[in-house]
């Protein structure tokens, strides 16, 4: 990573001019991939999920495992359950053998081959198919009509997805969606009734609508659903942390200031012509909360 250095440094400089590298309109991939095997980001990514993996293996190495009859069931069932006796949670016998088997293989060594993996093959490009489906981690839809414009999306949202959804595939932290939710007061956020009827439409006009999806769900109870089941899960918020570094062309561990921060809530909408929820994103980032934010968006990988 050497020859990226320099611009590391310039983005920690105090003379570094914030506004002269927003609204950076290279690969939105690649540089993702080059913060990602910058060393400190790297650690800082590992240091996170094999955290999370080693606490979920203690949780269940230190449990007590009894059998668990549920009410209405006789105990001959084939699915034999055992239920923790301090963490409550039931698996069948055969999910917690699995499970078992999997802690045992989970060693720092192996953790960081399986991330350093998924690292080298970001730059893969990514299916495209012929859908009307939004974009997910594994392909981006051809035929997909974003919402906020009414129209296909163009290369440069396209490579902003794409590495929005790549990004998805390495860090998986709904794991830690309650301390990266510290940085938000999400009673801030706003939901109106025009991006109601758009969130409407747009998964109306998906190949692959839900079935249990109801289009004439109350307003409330769709802010809720984008705040408390989308917006501000760890997954997502990391993503959108990871298009304000992306904004500024950092590659590698700069530090990411209240500069750049006020700079974007300003700018990164109008610039980039993404609003994958940025409103509301920006919203919840308070007064109180900002100095959080800033503090997880150097410090978590992204």
């Amino acid at each position: 990573m050497e020859g990226f250095r320099h611009d590391t440094e310039s983005v920690s400089s105090n003379v570094f001019n914030i506004e002269a590298s927003a609204n950076f309109e290279g690969s939105q991939t690649q540089i993702l991939f080059e913060r990602l095997c910058n060393p400190k980001i790297r650690q800082q990514l590992i240091d996170i999920l094999y955290g999370e993996q080693c606490k979920k293996r203690d949780e269940i190495l230190n449990d007590e495992w009894d059998p668990y009859v549920p009410e209405g069931w006789t105990g001959e069932e084939d699915n034999k359950l055992l239920k923790g006796k301090f963490s409550g949670k039931i698996y069948t016998t055969e999910e917690l053998g699995q499970k078992l088997e999997l802690f045992k293989k989970l060693t720092l060594e192996t953790f960081e081959k399986e991330i350093s993996d998924k690292i080298d093959r970001l730059p893969i490009p990514i299916e495209v198919n012929e859908s009307s489906n939004g974009p997910d981690s594994s392909s981006l839809s051809r035929n997909w009509v974003v919402p906020w414009t009414g129209e296909k999306m163009s290369p440069r949202q396209a490579d902003i997805f794409e590495s929005h959804e790549k990004g998805h595939r390495v860090r998986q932290y709904d794991c830690i969606t309650e301390r990266l939710r510290e940085g938000f007061d999400t009673s801030k956020v706003t939901f109106t009734q025009g991006d109601y009827d758009l969130y409407v439409k747009d998964k109306m006009g998906h190949t692959d609508t839900l079935e249990d999806f109801d289009k004439s769900m109350p307003i409330e109870e769709v802010k809720r659903r984008l705040i408390e089941e989308y917006l501000f899960t760890g997954n997502e918020i990391a993503e959108r942390m990871s298009q304000l570094k992306n904004y500024f062309g950092f590659k590698g561990d700069g530090l990411f200031t209240k500069k750049h921060l006020d700079h974007a809530r300003n700018h990164y909408i109008e610039d980039t012509n993404m609003d994958n929820n940025m409103r509301q994103f920006f919203e919840a980032i308070t007064p109180e909360t900002e100095g959080r934010f800033l503090e997880l968006i150097n410090s978590c990988g992204i």
